[in-house]
């Protein structure tokens, strides 16, 4: 029988969480889907787990791959997925029972689910509420929702939401391989491009996990390069999105703030290295308007540098901020 949904879990030395994360989606109360393990180059026993799993249950499929990163095993997930529906888990997290019935009794007339989470924060043993969302349907004939938008534009993680496969596959959507920053909001944002109903939902039972430290991939030092070429593609693809739905992006400061802060850290991080010969540095009329706008500093010295970056001529601005960021 045809799989109804295919979950597809990317693994990267995830021994310590994988079996516990697999037997979540095993033990779901819906039973009709495949579960597609990718491992990614492991060097811990992810692989030898994987396996040991796939031969005690036919729905596991396991493939392997030398270590590509997140984007290419999910990619990978994809190509060889055959359920009509498509949700991503990754390898840390745990879902409830109830996770897939809950998310696929809400696909009537739409392509895209979204549902909450739960954050699990192991090192203090609690979990709370991540992100909630009203049972309703985003449409662009639905355009007194600016808030709820908000926060479903900064939610850019392909888990807690199910994916109608064709919205996918035939718009050739896939995660950017030539990105490791924001990969995951880059491909949610260019499937909003191709569908027009989205059906928001409660929280069914997914269950972020987070350690209280630096993950692997935060902890290595991410190019300034790399940081604005995320902030203008996330930037273009946002004015798409609020072309589309005919949404208002003065009421959007939570995603605007997000996506303005890939810049300004990208200036940061180039002024802290030393690095002054990028063109970006130089901030357009457009660009000094929406630093005014929309960034929401944290700290004094962020204050600081918006005000400087909004207000001072560039050759002023180079040499303030040379003394600034060290």
């Amino acid at each position: 029988m045809k799989p109804l949904i295919s979950v597809i879990v990317p693994v990267y030395n995830a021994g310590l969480s994988i079996e516990k994360c697999a037997k979540s989606i095993l033990t779901q109360t819906f039973s009709n889907f495949e579960l597609i393990l990718i491992d990614d180059g492991s060097t811990d026993n992810s692989l030898f787990i994987c396996r040991s799993l796939a031969s005690q249950d036919a729905r596991i499929t396991v493939r392997h791959q030398s270590n590509q990163g997140v984007s290419k095993a999910r990619n990978l997930g994809i190509s060889i997925s055959k359920g009509e529906w498509i949700a991503f888990v990754d390898a840390d997290d745990y879902l409830y029972e109830y996770y897939l019935s809950g998310l696929l009794m809400q696909t009537t007339d739409c392509e895209l689910v979204i549902g909450g989470y739960n954050k699990v924060l192991l090192s203090e043993k609690k979990e709370f509420p991540g992100v909630l969302f009203p049972e309703m349907v985003l449409s662009k004939s639905n355009v007194d929702c600016q808030e709820i938008w908000d926060k479903v534009l900064l939610y850019g993680t392909p888990w807690g939401k199910l994916f109608k496969s064709s919205l996918i596959k035939e718009n050739n959507i896939i995660f950017p391989v030539n990105f490791t920053l924001h990969e995951d909001h880059i491909f949610f944002y260019e499937t909003l491009l191709h569908t027009n109903n989205i059906r928001l939902t409660r929280n069914y039972g997914y269950n972020y996990v987070n350690y209280g430290t630096e993950t692997l991939s935060r902890k290595k030092a991410i190019p300034s390069d790399l940081k604005c070429n995320a902030f203008y593609q996330l930037s273009e693809m946002l004015k798409n999105i609020i072309q589309r739905f005919n949404l208002n992006k003065e009421h959007l400061p939570l995603a605007q703030n997000f996506i303005i802060r890939l810049y300004i850290s990208a200036i940061i991080l180039c002024y802290r290295n030393k690095d002054y010969e990028r063109k970006y540095l130089k901030p357009t009329i457009e660009l000094r308007k929406r630093i005014q706008v929309y960034h929401h500093p944290i700290s004094m010295q962020g204050y600081s540098i918006k005000f400087i970056l909004v207000y001072l001529p560039f050759c002023i601005q180079r040499s303030i901020l040379k003394l600034l960021i060290k």
